[in-house]
């Protein structure tokens, strides 16, 4: 028995799709998009940009529909992830990568960040857990290096959900943010997720 596609697809003329499915591929004049609606949101993004005469015009977007996740859920993620590198007096003796999940607790409207149990190198976290419908956003640290995903997090990062990875934690702490798509990503302003970044900037 051959289960059925959960994909759906549609040529989009420039009117509105009602009956859009939560996963779906729409072509466009502007190319074709991967299209999701989640429990926490909705995004669209182009996974093959190109133009198709006769078409409406579509653009990317990230609908967020939970509350912005407060600063302070980041102050306390930046000072687990430092302490991972320290030693009992206070000098950095290793740079690790540390893994954390921050879920939408529906019962309390609250936001809460886990620790899933991990082995982590300088260069990747391995870890259990987090396959959570409470989880929508992963975040990891790259300690001192800088706040960019890397090619190992391109391949392990293939749900839908919001990721993020934090930099330069011991000297200028930055963020960046992006949804994932099932292997597709697109960059998201971390202010647009969060209600301030605390200690935080932006990475460039």
């Amino acid at each position: 028995m051959s289960l059925s596609n959960p994909i759906r697809y549609y040529i989009f003329r420039g009117q509105p799709i009602h009956d859009l499915e939560p996963y779906s591929y729409v072509m466009a004049h502007d190319g074709v998009f991967k299209c999701v609606r989640m429990p926490h949101f909705q995004a669209q993004i182009i996974v093959a940009p190109g133009r198709v005469a006769g078409l409406g015009h579509l653009d990317e977007f990230l609908w967020w529909t939970r509350p912005k996740i407060p600063a302070r859920r980041l102050e306390a993620i930046l000072r687990h992830a430092q302490l991972t590198g320290l030693s009992a007096s206070g000098m950095v003796w290793q740079s690790v990568e540390a893994m954390y999940h921050l879920h939408w607790w529906a019962e309390s409207q609250e936001w809460r960040v886990a620790v899933p149990r991990q082995a982590s190198t300088t260069g990747q976290v391995m870890y259990h857990g987090g396959n959570e419908a409470s989880v929508v956003l992963d975040l990891h640290s790259h300690h001192q290096m800088a706040a960019d995903f890397s090619g190992i997090d391109d391949r392990d990062e293939q749900g839908c959900r919001l990721y993020a990875v934090i930099g330069r934690i011991y000297s200028r702490p930055e963020i960046r943010v992006r949804v994932g798509v099932y292997g597709d990503f697109m960059p998201v302003d971390a202010l647009d997720i969060f209600e301030g970044l605390g200690p935080f900037v932006e990475a460039g």
